[in-house]
């Protein structure tokens, strides 16, 4: 009788023994899935990561054409973006200032002095052109004495792509002499587009007379600002302070604003074709200097 209650209980233990361990199996067959899954995961998001940075898949395959086109689309846009926009720059030069105050003509008691007026128009001219984006140098922002040489100095040493100087006119001789003149150096090609352009413009001003563009040189109108300098240039004489009727436009503000206006307009017209040009340039340029050595 005791034996058989041992055999009883052994046979119960080992049925309880090989239900642990088939337990114990599958929680290990369940826990080796689950481990497979989150590894077969990983693998694949690898994968994608590999085919983004390397633009080939996992096989060492070369990228399809698709992709190959949109790869080198991408790099064009990057190379645009990163391509520095050409920024156009002007000389604004307000005539004459401080010890140097221009041509004058005393009205009842009055001095009127032709810097005040060169120096109010240079700053309308100045704030238009900024607000197009423009970078403006200012010879001057002040009643002050700046040099010749100074004024042309700082168009030089700046490349600007254009010194625009204001001037107003006069000729005791004959006060009913009227009208807006326009200079450039006589070998400055760009000087004279920029003349043209300027005084086309001028001429939608109701009672304006644009006396037109005149050539100066070693032998008449022989402007410093323009024979020194090495950037595009236009001298604007912008009317005869002689002249009773014109004088007293030039001192109102609203014909100012009207004229910087048009002297700004007469720019922008050429603008486009100037930065056309320049773009070119700088492009030929880089080709150039992209060349392997011996071509």
């Amino acid at each position: 009788m005791r034996r058989g209650g041992r055999r009883y209980r052994q046979r119960v233990l080992v049925r309880y023994v090989v239900k642990v361990l088939a337990g114990l199996v599958l929680v290990g067959v369940v826990f080796l899935m689950v481990c497979g899954c989150l590894y077969l995961r990983d693998l694949a998001k690898a994968r994608k990561e590999v085919q983004e940075v390397s633009g080939k898949n996992v096989e060492g395959t070369e990228p399809s054409e698709v992709e190959t086109s949109s790869m080198e689309e991408q790099k064009e846009e990057t190379q645009e973006t990163e391509q520095p926009e050409y920024k156009f720059t002007v000389v604004v030069d307000a005539g004459h200032g401080g010890n140097d105050s221009g041509t004058n003509v005393t009205i009842n008691g009055e001095l009127i002095e032709e810097k005040h007026i060169t120096l109010d128009v240079a700053e309308k001219v100045r704030d238009l052109l900024e607000e197009q984006g423009i970078d403006v140098l200012m010879t001057r922002v002040r009643d002050e004495y700046v040099s010749l040489d100074e004024r042309t100095q700082l168009s030089n040493e700046n490349m600007t792509d254009l010194f625009l100087s204001i001037h107003c006119n006069s000729y005791d001789d004959d006060t009913s002499v009227s009208g807006l003149e326009c200079y450039y150096w006589e070998d400055d090609q760009e000087g004279m587009d920029y003349a043209a352009s300027i005084q086309e413009a001028v001429k939608e001003i109701e009672g304006l007379r644009a006396r037109g563009i005149r050539e100066s040189s070693h032998k008449s109108n022989n402007y410093e600002v323009l024979r020194e300098n090495d950037r595009p240039a236009v001298l604007i004489e912008m009317g005869f302070i002689t002249n009773d009727e014109e004088r007293e436009k030039l001192l109102d503000d609203a014909y100012q604003q009207m004229l910087a206006e048009k002297f700004v307009q007469g720019i922008l017209n050429l603008i486009p074709e100037k930065v056309e040009a320049q773009d070119k340039q700088v492009n030929k340029t880089e080709s150039e200097n992209s060349l392997p050595e011996g071509e």
